[in-house]
């Protein structure tokens, strides 16, 4: 859910651009379908700091078209990520614009008193199994016992609590393991699972559903929709599901709600080596080729080459 649906999650207006960022940092797991890894947007070590994020923001804002802000990677809840995720963060709600954090909850526990100061950013754990299979499906021993630990610290807090969804992916094996993480997303009150489709991709690759994953959710889905009303959770598709194929009239046959704007988001979404993406290059395969500028002093005229080149009908209005 890191593409068109995240415009719903995190409530952003379509008329403003939703910029998203992968920091350079790392990760402490090793999935084995991690889409940052598989479009290169992973770096350990990066030019990329929080001045140009907060600076490309600030640029965006002026021109009257910052909708919203989201961490979507690596991993930002490590020590020497938080820092950049967090001014980056501040500068969004700063700007009054909705704000999220995406993040795999592994250190969760070490990050609850900080996220309880980011009071209105929406947060997204992912979670593949309820058990020791999130260990193996995200090749980390002791990951899934730290997870639950974490978002134990962290839904006790009734107002953090609030802010919080679990997200899950839906792939090839998996399917069994679904209505333990409704449960376990019921049993802490958090009232919202989100469910994507395992995705391909890669630099220069179009985003795809997997195509073994849509053969096993007509049977699943209905299934899984009835077991999360009955636990009292919001189940809700991610539109990937339906804009990366054609299964948007089936998915409502069977009463599934997709987390969608009713337009295509205005996205923009910044690698950890400073690569700038949107929407419709991410769909397509196509990139951009522009890379966030070294100097800082040169980001305003970044950003208006950015605008022309990729959005259509892009009104900038500069403020003074």
């Amino acid at each position: 859910m890191v593409f068109n649906a995240l415009t719903a999650f995190v409530g952003a207006p379509l008329s403003g651009i939703l910029f998203t960022a992968v920091l350079p940092g790392g990760c402490p797991l090793e999935c084995p379908f991690c889409i940052v890894n598989k479009r290169d947007e992973r770096r350990t070590d990066s030019s990329l700091t929080a001045e140009h994020l907060v600076a490309a923001l600030a640029s965006i804002e002026r021109r009257r078209l910052l909708g919203a802000a989201a961490i979507v990677g690596d991993e930002p809840l490590q020590t020497h990520c938080w820092p950049m995720a967090k001014a980056f963060l501040d500068r969004g709600i700063q700007s009054r614009v909705p704000t999220a954090l995406i993040t795999n909850g592994y250190n969760l526990v070490d990050f609850v008193q900080e996220l309880r100061q980011l009071n209105k950013t929406k947060i997204l754990i992912s979670l593949d199994a309820a058990s020791e299979k999130h260990d193996e499906i995200r090749r980390k021993p002791g990951a899934f016992a730290r997870i639950s630990e974490g978002v134990r610290l962290a839904a006790s807090d009734p107002k953090l609590r609030d802010q919080i969804s679990i997200a899950t992916i839906m792939m090839p094996g998996n399917l069994d393991s679904i209505p333990g993480i409704i449960d376990f997303t019921a049993s802490h009150k958090i009232p919202q699972l989100l469910l994507s489709p395992l995705l391909t991709s890669s630099r220069t690759e179009a985003l795809a559903v997997h195509p073994k994953v849509m053969k096993e959710a007509w049977r699943a889905i209905p299934r899984l929709l009835d077991h999360a009303a009955a636990a009292g959770v919001k189940l809700r598709l991610s539109d990937e599901f339906a804009v990366l194929g054609p299964w948007e009239q089936k998915l409502a046959s069977i009463g599934a709600e997709i987390l969608a704007p009713k337009e295509p988001a205005r996205l923009i979404r910044v690698d950890a080596a400073g690569r700038v993406e949107t929407l419709s290059t991410m769909h397509s395969g196509t990139p951009t080729e522009l890379r966030l500028p070294a100097d800082i002093t040169e980001m305003d005229a970044f950003v208006d080459t950015l605008l022309e080149r990729c959005f259509e009908q892009v009104e900038v209005s500069v403020a003074a």
